[in-house]
């Protein structure tokens, strides 16, 4: 074998290797710590979140899924909000909806065409600030702000 084609072969296999590696193939889901239902949505994006935000990527997911019917699970929001807030905080948002009249999480009548998740940094003592960015089919967007406990990663406060 000469050297030009070994060298050809190490390059074809480096470049196998990265679109396999870049597409997901090779990773197994992350998991947040304490939060088994808290798995990353693809290898390319859990390895840039943080266990808070990916907590909070599954639970819009989820969330968004079960208003919508579409929950494979066959959850209803309710259950999915259960499964990551904090009893206080599911109470406080009961409270909040009964107020407004519309959906306590999404806030509106209608579903964000997209949404964004961002670390914000350190929240309160024992907890992960998230930023969470609805993108609205008008052009509009809306902060609001996770609390996620570390030790558990339970939703604890929106804001």
């Amino acid at each position: 074998m000469s050297y030009r084609s070994s060298l050809r072969g190490v390059v074809v296999g480096a470049c196998t290797a990265m679109l396999v590696a870049g597409s997901g193939l090779l990773a197994l889901p992350v998991q947040a710590e304490g939060h088994p239902a808290a798995t990353a949505a693809s290898a390319s994006s859990s390895a840039r979140q943080t266990a808070a935000e990916r907590t909070v990527d599954a639970f819009i997911r989820k969330y968004q899924d079960a208003v919508l019917e579409q929950e494979a699970e066959g959850k209803s929001p309710m259950q999915v909000r259960e499964e990551y807030l904090s009893k206080e905080l599911d109470t406080a948002l009961d409270a909040w909806s009964g107020e407004h009249q519309v959906d306590p999480i999404i806030r509106r009548a209608e579903m964000p065409e997209t949404y964004d998740v961002n670390t914000a940094g350190a929240g309160d003592p024992g907890q992960e600030k998230v930023v969470l960015t609805f993108n609205w089919k008008d052009g509009t967007r809306n902060d609001y702000s996770y609390q996620v406990g570390l030790s558990d990663m339970i939703i604890k406060g929106i804001s």
